[in-house]
């Protein structure tokens, strides 16, 4: 799956100017150990060359790994990062309103935060790692061959005994690792809900108690960290004990055999000794890393998708035309398997009329706007809007033909003029925006600054005017159809409130339509 994604032509390549930096930084050892053997007029008379070759290969090292690691990060980690993003944001924006509803959101959120922060930062550095201790640690196997050659017989005793000591290590990290992942899904959660309850968490004085609660969340999710860092140590402990013995057997095997290339063997060993370590550490961080992908990929293939075979029709471009609709007998539900939400409804609604739906939370309103666009699960009977059965429009063509204002709407930080044509086919023009902006007592909020090139910020609105900005950005939108959800949730003044309602009853002036 890594390399499908990365594409194999990235993959040689990287590895192709990696093996050359390798060569460049070993080779110079062996150069000088042949040098050192020389006689000193011949180490006089060459003094030159291998100076010229020893900086010639090391500045070629040095292009070749700075090419590597940036051939790596700017050509083939964007690649893999905007890959599997996409597939996650795919997965979640066509999955069914009923999957959202009864899925933690802490768990989706971490799919975005921890799991891709793996993916963007820790899964490069651990491929680049692992290459790279890997074709030293080969480099390092021949130099300790060519400085002692009988030593040279331990190294397939090593690898058995790495290979013996990774197999029990990776399983176990690997755990720890999805444990880790898994641990902080909860703070996540916590947060999110947090966020959304803030004022009903500081009304009932629950402060101390989210608190408690955050921190026990805290602890709980450092026990897998804390457990993996302790392995990691402990498999650093025994590869040092594994290199210390290798060490005494290449000592007592030159002293037996008086090689003369000792001090390079001995200088291989060491260095053989901290890339076994190191390859096994980047290695298993590596294949821990690779979990993440693994959760990112089963759920974007296990996220059901709410595209049916039989939503294929396309409405036509003027659709709809006058906005009618009409419920015949109809039972809504968020899935097929869970019980209806609102049951036998029968409901016309006139073009032109503007009709408020009642009652108190929970009772089915936002369910009831929900099934005009075809978020929820219409048990029986039929949805009609101008004509067509919304049950066998494509969701994106049926979403597009109608405007909606929701509970909790979108500013963008950007211009005016693009929040207000945002979503719109046909912005309006400028003298339009005004118009509107400056009836409904907005457009002196931003004639003061840069007019409509005004960036939106956080504090250029309150919440009623931004209630009103929103409504005024749907009818803008000359639709036959619009939807308001909540409209009137954060209209806490009568002057927000005389707005809402000239926003609404001043509309049929302009576009006729249905709200």
């Amino acid at each position: 799956m890594f390399i499908r994604v990365a594409g194999r032509r990235g993959l040689i390549g990287f590895i192709f100017l990696l093996c050359i930096f390798v060569v460049g930084v070993t080779y110079p050892q062996i150069y000088m150990q042949s040098w050192v053997l020389k006689s000193p007029q011949q180490q006089h008379d060459s003094i030159g060359t291998v100076t010229g070759v020893y900086l010639g290969l090391s500045l070629l090292a040095l292009c070749a790994f700075s090419a590597a690691c940036t051939h790596f990060t700017l050509g083939v980690a964007p690649r893999i990062s905007l890959s599997f993003h996409g597939s996650l944001a795919n997965a979640l924006l066509y999955a069914p309103l009923s999957f959202l509803a009864t899925t933690d959101m802490g768990s989706i959120t971490n799919r975005f935060s921890q799991d891709l922060a793996v993916i963007d930062q820790e899964i490069p550095l651990a491929f680049i790692g692992t290459i790279l201790t890997l074709l030293q640690l080969l480099a390092q196997s021949v130099t300790l061959i060519i400085g002692s050659h009988l030593s040279g017989i331990a190294i397939p005793f090593l690898l058995i005994l790495v290979y013996w000591i990774q197999s029990m290590y990776l399983p176990t990290s690997y755990q720890l690792r999805l444990l880790d992942l898994e641990a902080k899904a909860p703070i996540v959660s916590l947060f999110v809900r947090s966020i959304e309850g803030l004022a009903t968490v500081r009304t009932f004085g629950w402060m101390d108690r989210t608190q408690k609660e955050s921190k026990q969340h805290i602890i709980a999710s450092q026990t897998p960290f804390y457990l993996l860092a302790t392995v990691q140590i402990m498999l650093g402990l025994v590869l040092d004990l594994v290199t210390a013995a290798l060490a005494v057997i290449i000592i007592s095997v030159s002293v037996y055999t008086r090689e003369p290339r000792i001090g390079l063997a001995l200088f291989s060993i060491v260095g053989l000794g901290s890339s076994t370590k190191l390859l096994i550490t980047q290695w298993t961080e590596l294949e821990t890393s690779f979990g993440a992908m693994r959760r990112i990929k089963d759920f974007s293939e296990n996220t059901p998708r709410e595209i049916a075979s039989y939503r294929s029709l396309r409405p036509p471009r003027t659709w709809p035309d006058k906005g009618e609709v009409q419920f015949s007998d109809v039972s809504l539900s968020y899935s097929d398997s869970m019980p209806p939400v609102i049951q036998n409804l029968t409901l016309k609604i006139e073009p032109g009329w503007k009709v408020g739906i009642c009652g108190r939370t929970g009772s089915g309103k936002s369910t009831l706007v929900a099934s005009i666009l075809g978020l929820v699960y219409i048990q029986k009977g039929t949805v009609i809007i101008d004509g067509m059965d919304i049950s066998f429009l494509e969701s994106d063509s049926l979403r597009s033909s109608v405007t909606v204002v929701p509970q909790n709407g979108v500013l963008l930080r950007a211009s005016v003029r693009m929040n207000l044509a945002l979503g719109s086919p046909e912005p309006p023009t400028d003298e339009k925006m005004i118009e509107v902006l400056t009836e409904y007592g907005l457009y002196n909020r931003f004639k003061e600054r840069e007019g409509l090139d005004t960036l939106v910020v956080d504090d250029i609105l309150s919440y009623g005017e931004q209630q009103i900005f929103f409504i005024v950005r749907a009818l803008l939108q000359k639709t036959r159809l619009v939807l308001l959800d909540e409209p009137t949730s954060r209209l806490c003044c009568p002057e927000w409130l005389r707005g809402f309602d000239g926003a609404l009853y001043r509309a049929p002036s302009r576009d006729p339509c249905t709200i």
